[in-house]
């Protein structure tokens, strides 16, 4: 479990270093660019306990594969994930 929440740490920590360096790229200071990736981001402790929790519910539906069978499925985004919550939400 604790490979996991490391895991998760390092994603979000590249996320925000990667959007950080972009904004950089484009002329804002390092400061004002990680203040800016971190406010567009948004929560990161939703977004950590809303990955758990569904991890949790892959693995009990799927089953706790190792992953040199499963591979992994997909690159965890964030704000991707926050995206398909929203939408999911605003749905009646």
């Amino acid at each position: 479990m604790r490979k996991r929440d490391d895991d998760l740490d390092d994603e979000i920590q590249s996320h925000l270093n990667m959007a950080t360096q972009d904004r950089i790229a484009r002329g804002e200071s390092p400061s004002q660019a990680r203040s800016a990736a971190v406010r567009e981001f948004g929560n990161i402790g939703l977004v950590k306990e809303t990955t758990k929790d569904h991890t949790m519910i892959l693995t009990k539906v799927l089953g706790d594969y190792p992953d040199r069978i499963t591979g992994p499925v997909q690159k965890f985004d964030p704000q991707l994930l926050m995206q398909q919550m929203q939408r999911g939400q605003q749905q009646p």
